[in-house]
């Protein structure tokens, strides 16, 4: 508590000291303490975007897809967001932010890609999470879980978060399918957890339908099972999160931190088991720090 609040203040020290050295040296010399100071300032003012503007900055991405080649305009509307980690960094309000947001797109389906929680008191989940209850989507909201809900690293609160989001009326995935009208969705749990099970979570897929794949980490395209099988676990898309596009970006030299071994950031690529989409996630993790990224909510029209 008393390092993140430190963090957090940090930027004000910083425009406190280059100011007032500032103030004692301009037209004066040495010419380096100038110039000290206005990089203190900078870096104040960088640091108080950083931490306190962006990663309040909520967006919405507006993504079309294209799972058929015979539909002119997008027919059905997905709303996707991973990595809320309520708990140590944010909490009920911007849960209450994030449901806002999506309701307004009127989606026929809503899909959270895992890491509820980031250090958060088991006890105070209902709480934290209660908003999610008022997302509206015509055929539901479904989710899988992250490495952090299931303790890796921090506590494991998979167990909470079962009972917590069945209330709340979110039917969790745990490597199954669910059959819609038009396509099949599959969630795959977290492989950093050794929770993930392709072989039964694309056990009852049939070859009549498109194929979305929920999963949150996108290791999950490193795993053994994989190598084993690229045609069995195909799917026409793969939804993800995990990564925060690195959270911190430097010009030119992109991610201070990647999460994952793939080097995948943001956005679409191309896999051998098919095209996935990768969300930047709508909250923090470690620190409330976010610098050429943005938290967003993803919403996805699909042509099908």
């Amino acid at each position: 508590m008393i390092s993140r609040l430190c963090f957090e203040l940090s930027p004000i020290f910083l425009i406190i000291t280059g100011g007032v050295f500032l103030a004692l040296y301009l037209g004066k010399r040495p010419l380096w303490l100038i110039i000290i100071s206005v990089l203190f300032l900078a870096l104040g003012f960088l640091l108080i975007y950083a931490i306190h503007i962006a990663p309040q900055a909520l967006k919405v991405n507006g993504v079309t897809f294209s799972l058929s080649t015979t539909i002119e305009k997008p027919s059905y509307r997905i709303a996707l967001f991973s990595d809320l980690h309520v708990g140590a960094l944010k909490g009920r309000r911007w849960a209450e932010r994030v449901v806002e947001t999506i309701n307004k797109e009127n989606p026929d389906l809503i899909l959270i890609g895992g890491d509820f929680v980031f250090q958060a008191d088991p006890q105070k989940l209902k709480d934290y999470l209660g908003p999610l209850k008022e997302l509206k989507a015509r055929e539901g909201v479904y989710a899988v879980l992250g490495n952090h809900d299931y303790g890796v690293p921090g506590e494991d609160v998979s167990s909470e978060l079962e009972l917590v989001l069945a209330e709340l009326g979110i039917s969790l995935l745990h490597n199954q399918s669910v059959e819609f009208q038009n396509f099949t969705l599959v969630g795959v749990d977290e492989v950093w957890a050794g929770k993930s099970n392709l072989e039964n979570a694309f056990l009852k897929v049939k070859n009549d339908k498109p194929v979305i794949s929920l999963c949150h980490n996108p290791d999950i395209f490193l795993s053994p099972s994989n190598s084993e099988g690229i045609g069995a676990f195909h799917a026409d898309l793969w939804l993800l999160g995990h990564t925060h596009n690195g959270q911190v970006r430097l010009p030119l030299l992109g991610p201070v931190f990647l999460p994952t071994e793939t080097g995948m950031e943001w956005g679409f690529y191309d896999t051998p088991y098919g095209p996935a989409f990768i969300t930047q996630g709508v909250g923090e993790s470690g620190a409330k720090i976010r610098f050429l990224t943005a938290p967003e909510v993803v919403i996805l029209d699909l042509k099908i």
